[in-house]
C-alpha cells in the first residue's frame, strides 16, 4: 500500500498499536 502516512498520523498510530499489541502478546507467550 502506497500512501502518505504523514497525512494520517492518528490512523498510522492506531494501526501500529493494533498490530503491535497482539504481536507483543504472542511474543510474550512464545517466550514463556
Amino acid at each position: 500500500m502506497e500512501y502518505d502516512i504523514l497525512a494520517f498520523p492518528k490512523l498510522n498510530t492506531w494501526l501500529q498499536a493494533s498490530i503491535d499489541r497482539p504481536a507483543a502478546r504472542k511474543a510474550r507467550l512464545l517466550r514463556e
